[in-house]
């Protein structure tokens, strides 16, 4: 089930991790974790797809380096990696998997060179909550401030590799003990005397800038992408009061609602996912 290799892809200022399933498959897909997760996010769902499939460690997450001194994780900067991975590849053209975060750049890249993403797959998330043009300067000041705050957040030191696992356990959005063991796995290494989870502290920051609700929409009008999106019943729908209303500007955009969690597909749900992606995939 977890048949797997290891890949790494040096974009010259920096490294990229990644796990791989299913070499040598025609259909090709670059898959994109979350927020604070890392591709071991995938170790369920890969397998059941029939694709060729990369999982990114993204920047800053899993095994994959840091962006260094002041530059903090913008989301479209992780959208120039993706294809800078896939020009590595030699995929002209190819699908996005994305979870959370990872499906937020996956609709970002669909809508910015539509051209190359052939098949959007979207696991609870599509867009993060859009800003107000009034409010760019004070985002800005915020995420300038503390990345210049020399007392800024640092990562965690937990007293052994148990406490690690269950701090992960039982964050914004909980998992399971085995979900939170496989992203440790990747994510999780003995420093001073202790552990810590490797992602780059400089994640929890505020954004740099944050796009409006018209700006959003102005990419997402762009995808041409066939693209379905996979809801959790508890996850993000939860949190997005009109996330209904927004997505009704798209009918384009097939959506499934399935039982879970916002990480359904690590938890009980990667079958029926699988069952979803498939078929659209030999669209």
């Amino acid at each position: 089930m977890l048949h797997y290799t290891e890949q790494e892809f040096d974009l010259g200022y920096l490294k990229l991790q990644a796990r791989v399933w299913g070499q040598g498959k025609s259909r090709k897909i670059i898959a994109l974790h979350g927020w604070l997760d890392n591709c071991a996010s995938f170790n369920q769902l890969a397998p059941l797809l029939d694709a060729h499939i990369v999982a990114l460690d993204m920047a800053g997450h899993g095994l994959s380096g840091h962006r260094q001194h002041l530059a903090p994780y913008n989301i479209w900067e992780d959208v120039a990696e993706v294809f800078a991975v896939a020009d590595l590849l030699n995929w002209e053209t190819f699908s996005l998997l994305g979870h959370s975060r990872g499906a937020m750049i996956s609709t970002l890249a669909a809508g910015t060179l539509p051209k190359r993403i052939d098949h959007l797959g979207l696991i609870d998330g599509i867009w993060p909550d859009p800003s107000v043009e009034e409010d760019a300067p004070k985002q800005l000041a915020q995420c300038v401030s503390q990345l210049l705050n020399p007392n800024r957040k640092q990562a965690t030191v937990y007293p052994d590799w148990e406490h690690a696992v269950k701090a992960r356990m039982n964050s914004v959005f909980p998992i399971t003990r085995e979900s939170s063991e496989s992203l440790a796995e990747r994510g999780v290494i003995s420093h001073a005397g202790g552990y810590i989870w490797r992602a780059d502290p400089k994640l929890q920051l505020p954004s740099a800038v944050k796009l409006t609700r018209n700006q959003w929409h102005a990419f997402v009008h762009k995808v041409e992408a066939k693209t379905h999106l996979i809801l959790a019943d508890d996850g993000l729908r939860k949190h997005i009061s009109d996330m209904y209303e927004e997505l009704a500007h798209f009918p384009h955009i097939s959506v499934s609602l399935l039982e879970g969690g916002h990480h359904l597909h690590m938890e009980g749900e990667a079958e029926n996912i699988a069952a979803i992606l498939n078929p659209l995939l030999q669209e």
